[in-house]
């Protein structure tokens, strides 16, 4: 049995499975992109957990590194969440991410885990944000919007203080 299925002579598209292991691959190379990151080059992490019990893709915690020019050093330590997902179907729209954050019957979902204040929440994405959501885009782990950036619909199904700790990169 083939992965792909045969649209015309010279043309392939994936089939489920075929689209299963992309998007598994995807998480894979994310997941390794994101740890080298964290551990080795910003060193804010001393581990990654990959596919953690909370069914995440990755979670670590993460020590803010205090600025250069600080008297008194205040570092932000958090819980990073990331969830990884490979999509073709178009940009995301603020309700499509409200669906993600709502997502979960066998793990907890992540709109209820940020009832934490210390929990942060990255979606690593191949697709762009659309309209009200692009405020939630970074370029880089550790940066975060602003809290006035988190959309006003979906901020109505978050915990009250989850702006500003929800965000979006593409890898």
């Amino acid at each position: 049995m083939s992965d792909h299925t045969a649209q015309d002579a010279g043309t392939f598209t994936p089939s489920s499975g075929g689209a299963s292991l992309e998007g598994y691959f995807y998480q894979l190379d994310v997941s390794i992109l994101t740890a080298l990151d964290l551990v080795l080059a910003k060193k804010v992490a001393q581990e990654i957990i990959l596919e953690p019990t909370t069914d995440e893709d990755l979670e670590a915690d993460l020590e803010d590194e205090p600025g250069a020019l600080s008297e008194i050093l205040a570092i932000d330590n958090y819980r990073l969440v990331a969830q990884c997902k490979l999509r073709s179907t178009g940009p995301w729209k603020y309700e499509a991410l409200n669906s993600l954050l709502a997502h979960g019957k066998r793990r907890k979902p992540a709109r209820d885990r940020l009832i934490d204040s210390h929990l942060r929440y990255l979606l690593v994405t191949s697709a762009d944000l659309d309209a009200v959501a692009r405020g939630l885009r970074i370029e880089n782990i550790g940066q975060w919007p602003a809290a006035a950036d988190l959309p006003p619909d979906m901020a109505k199904y978050l915990p009250a203080d989850a702006g500003g700790r929800i965000s979006a990169r593409r890898p």
